[in-house]
């Protein structure tokens, strides 16, 4: 699932504490300290880089997430693909195959497309 508001703002506050000590330490001249800050800085920026997806953020009801959750905990699954999976099953009710766009990905090889 995708990060909360919430989360995304600690982790950008937490990363400009770090920042600021990274400055704090290239001043004072402590090399350990730059390394250490300058290694949060980079991992938390990654960190936020990563979390901002192109995918589409939705609100769920709680009794859909608590279903989300049970069938992933239950078969190992990340919940991301239980509900990429059940909306493409519910979408499939109300399109037929022709209305889609015919989309084509490569052989692990990249030889030859192959049509999905």
């Amino acid at each position: 699932m995708t990060p909360s508001h919430s989360n995304i703002t600690l982790v950008v506050i937490t990363a400009i504490v770090a920042a600021v000590g990274l400055v704090d330490a290239i001043v004072s001249g402590e090399g350990d300290f730059v390394a250490v800050f300058g290694a949060m800085v980079l991992l938390l920026t990654a960190l936020l880089v990563r979390t901002q997806t192109s995918r589409v953020r939705i609100t769920l009801r709680s009794d859909l997430v608590a279903w989300l959750r049970r069938r992933s905990a239950s078969s190992g699954e990340p919940m991301d693909a239980i509900a990429d999976r059940a909306v493409a099953a519910y979408r499939a009710q109300f399109v037929s195959d022709r209305d889609l766009p015919s989309y084509s990905r490569h052989t692990s090889e990249g030889d030859e497309p192959v049509g999905r």
